[in-house]
């Protein structure tokens, strides 16, 4: 399920589309719901946080207030 979401969110971002964090969860809590039950929920939260902090550091990146060695990446998912 985190996968799954993962790659939704990243399909967005790589398109140049603001990710839509609430249709995203909506969509995979429906499909996982019975199975994962309240976790699924909980899956989705936690993915969306780091897709926020990677935000952040974004922010940060552009105003120049991380050091040079930091380079800000978006959540992974495995392929397959």
């Amino acid at each position: 399920m985190l996968e799954q979401v993962n790659y939704l969110r990243r399909q967005q971002f790589s398109n140049e589309v603001r990710l839509d964090f609430r249709t995203t969860k909506k969509l995979v809590y429906e499909k996982y719901k019975q199975v994962l039950k309240v976790n699924a929920q909980q899956v989705a939260r936690k993915n969306a946080e780091a897709w926020r902090l990677f935000f952040s550091l974004l922010k940060l990146k552009k105003k120049g207030k991380l050091p040079s060695f930091i380079v800000p990446i978006p959540s992974r998912y495995r392929r397959g």
